[in-house]
């Protein structure tokens, strides 16, 4: 009867540590599943930020395009055209 005890204890302390470990896998699903949300966020946001730095590039790109046509268009305009900043 001594055998059936113990065997009985030892099925007991396997069934404990067979539902400790599953709580655990549990927790741990939990915890990856947020951590891949989190990931899959961050990934949004990088993503964001990046159409948005690309945005300001070609907005950047323009405007000095358009600066150096102007540049480029009133480049022969001669020092006399603007003798009104220069009072004699």
């Amino acid at each position: 009867m001594s055998e059936n005890n113990e065997l009985v204890t030892q099925n007991a302390d396997i069934a404990f540590q067979l539902r400790a470990l599953g709580q655990q896998l549990e927790l741990l699903s939990r915890m990856y599943k947020d951590l891949k949300d989190e990931v899959n966020l961050i990934k949004q946001q990088n993503s964001r930020a990046d159409r948005q730095e690309t945005t300001v590039h070609r907005t950047v790109q323009n405007v000095k395009s358009d600066f150096e046509e102007f540049v480029d268009e009133n480049a022969d305009a001669g020092k006399n055209d603007y003798d009104f900043a220069y009072v004699s």
